[in-house]
């Protein structure tokens, strides 16, 4: 009939974690010449001497390149591709602090892209893991949180950074779900190269940089920027504090926007970690409990919710 003997090996999956099924034949026979033609052109592919070179190497390349969202291949979040990995290691990290703390501090997670949500589902074809959090979207269930997230590859959704709308679901979350008398914090945990926002959206008129990102108490803005997509960001980061919030941030990768991400943490009364380009979380292991410990003593006392003189 014309089929290849052999289908593509990556089927991808739905936005519900369902396998899309083996591709079969016209579908079949352009994915694999897409990722034969990508081998014999490629110019880095060609630089590193596989021109023409097909096994695991080359397609490994293919697949993160050119087809790394999970609906493309679903396998992904398997490989150690970075600087994702690193912040998929720093949650895990995190999450295992956060247990062997036990201070009854709860998290969720919120993802981001083009778009952001919350997360709190694991059922997909093919992992041995389930998770539902129902409507415990603010929880305890460190395991499970972990679970979701390791689960999640480079680009799962969409290859962007829309960092403002992470921050924005993250403020919302914590001001639907948030315990009483929990002070709530943020974990920012990016490579702070913003490139989504809003279509039409820009700074509101009484926005000061030199109000906000003053740090050394000359008058003068320490930091700005006039890039609309990390304004969006910066901005609903210094609503979250308005609020009362404190936003922390986690820096990964080699070609970070290092300045963003400090000076969104100072402008909100958080810490700033970096976890410089090249550096496994593993290499940083020691580094990073400190800062979580430095996170978790910043975290102000609880409020009081009652007056201890009245009556019940």
């Amino acid at each position: 009939n014309g089929d290849l003997k052999y289908p593509f090996p990556q089927e991808g999956k739905d936005y519900y974690g369902n396998l899309n099924g083996q591709p079969t034949g016209t579908t079949n026979k352009t994915l694999w010449k897409n990722y034969i033609n990508w081998v014999r052109t490629n110019s880095t592919v060609n630089n590193y001497g596989y021109r023409k070179k097909y096994g695991y190497r080359t397609l490994m390349g293919y697949l993160i390149g050119q087809r790394k969202k999970n609906n493309q291949s679903e396998d992904l979040w398997r490989a150690p591709i970075y600087p994702f990995h690193a912040m998929k290691e720093g949650v895990t990290l995190f999450t295992d602090f956060l247990d062997g703390l036990q201070f009854g501090d709860y998290v969720g997670l919120v993802t981001y892209d083009d778009s952001s949500r919350v997360e709190s589902v694991l059922n997909e074809d093919g992992v041995a893991e389930t998770v539902d959090l129902g409507n415990e979207l603010i929880t305890n269930r460190y395991t499970d949180i972990d679970a979701i997230q390791r689960h999640k590859q480079a680009s799962h959704y969409a290859p962007y950074t829309g960092m403002g709308y992470g921050i924005r679901d993250a403020k919302d979350l914590l001001q639907s779900h948030g315990r009483a008398g929990a002070r709530p914090t943020m974990l920012v945990m990016t490579d702070g190269n913003a490139n989504r926002s809003p279509s039409g959206w820009s700074l509101p008129g009484s926005w000061n940089w030199d109000e906000i990102t003053d740090t050394d108490g000359d008058g003068l803005a320490n930091y700005s920027t006039t890039d609309p997509h990390k304004q969006y960001a910066f901005w609903q980061a210094v609503e979250a504090a308005n609020l009362g919030y404190t936003v922390h941030t986690m820096t990964v990768g080699a070609g970070a926007d290092r300045d963003l991400m400090q000076a969104i943490a100072k402008a909100c009364n958080g810490i700033s970690i970096d976890a410089p380009g090249g550096a496994t979380i593993e290499d940083m292991r020691s580094q990073l409990l400190v800062a979580f410990g430095k996170i978790a003593a910043n975290v102000p006392p609880a409020k009081l919710l009652a007056d201890p003189e009245s009556d019940y």
